[in-house]
């Protein structure tokens, strides 16, 4: 079976879209950790807990993304906005655009 993956932008610094695997993935820490690896060298300067995470139900604008907390887990993402989960990963991968803000 294939691991979802969930679509991402850095904001600050900016970048184009991309996509991180949600393999071993519980919650917001985890993806994180998982970012700022896929990131490299971008992120090199940040710690995992210095960058923001913002999200949105499939909407691109990152100004009305809802920041997440760090020990916030993939189905209370869901939960936030409203999306029924009968597999938590494929649902947040298809429904879920995420932001990155790296601050130091």
């Amino acid at each position: 079976m294939i691991t979802p993956k969930v679509w991402f932008k850095l904001v600050n610094p900016t970048d184009n879209w991309a996509k991180v695997s949600l393999e071993e993935v519980e919650g917001v820490y985890d993806l994180k950790k998982k970012m700022k690896i896929e990131m490299a060298p971008k992120l090199d300067t940040f710690t995992s807990s210095s960058l923001i995470l913002k999200a949105t139900h499939n909407n691109d604008n990152p100004n009305e993304a809802v920041e997440l907390h760090e020990k916030e887990e993939l189905f209370s993402v869901l939960r936030r906005f409203n999306i029924e989960a009968t597999n938590v990963k494929d649902s947040f991968a298809r429904n879920i655009l995420l932001f990155v803000i790296a601050s130091p």
